[in-house]
This record gives structure tokens, C-alpha cells and sequence, in this order.
């Protein structure tokens, strides 16, 4: 037992080292634990954005297919326009006027 209290006695210092290290890890690996957590978190924010992110390309892409059907409708329209001035351009001018006069009478007035 003397023996063991010698010991302590001369290697005072290297065993106040050892605690010191073995505490240091310790808190350390605390520390190491709390940032994994908070790391999972950030990756989970992240999926929640990347899902919100495809939603929102989801509906981009599906604007620019109905964006696509609204120039087409608008060239449609135009074609037809082209077509009726193209009609009226090769009439006469007496039946543009009848045209005009059957489809507005003129009122009387009274």
C-alpha cells in the first residue's frame, strides 16, 4: 500500500495529465455529438428545400408548356385575322358598303 501512495506521490503531475486529456475528450466528444445533431438538421432543411425546389420546377416547366399552347393560339388567331383582311382587301367597294349597310343600319331620326 506504501507502494501505491509513493507512486501517486512522484507521479502526481503525469496522472493530473491524464485526467486532463481523458476530460478534454470527453467534452469534446459532447461537443462532436451536438454538431452531428445540428448537422441533421441542416440536412433536413435541405431535402425540405430541394422538394420545395422541384415543386416549383414542376410548375415552371408546366407555365412554359402553357406559354407554348398561348403563342399557338395567338398565331392561330392572327392566321384568321390575315385571312379576313385578305377578304375584305379583295372586295369591291360596293359590297363592302353593302356589307356595312346590312350589318348597321342607319337609324332614322324621329
Amino acid at each position: 500500500m506504501m507502494q501505491v501512495i509513493n507512486f501517486i506521490r512522484n507521479q502526481w503531475f503525469g496522472i493530473f495529465i491524464i485526467l486532463v486529456l481523458l476530460w478534454t475528450s470527453y467534452e469534446s466528444s459532447k461537443e462532436v455529438e451536438l454538431y452531428k445533431l445540428k448537422l441533421e438538421k441542416i440536412e433536413n432543411q435541405i431535402e425540405i428545400y430541394k422538394e420545395k425546389d422541384r415543386k416549383l420546377q414542376k410548375k415552371i416547366d408546366s407555365l412554359n408548356t402553357a406559354d407554348a399552347v398561348v403563342v399557338k393560339e395567338i398565331q392561330t388567331i392572327k392566321e384568321k385575322e390575315y385571312v379576313q383582311i385578305k377578304v375584305v382587301d379583295s372586295m369591291p367597294i360596293s359590297e363592302l358598303q353593302e356589307f356595312f349597310t346590312d350589318r348597321y343600319p342607319s337609324r332614322s331620326t324621329e
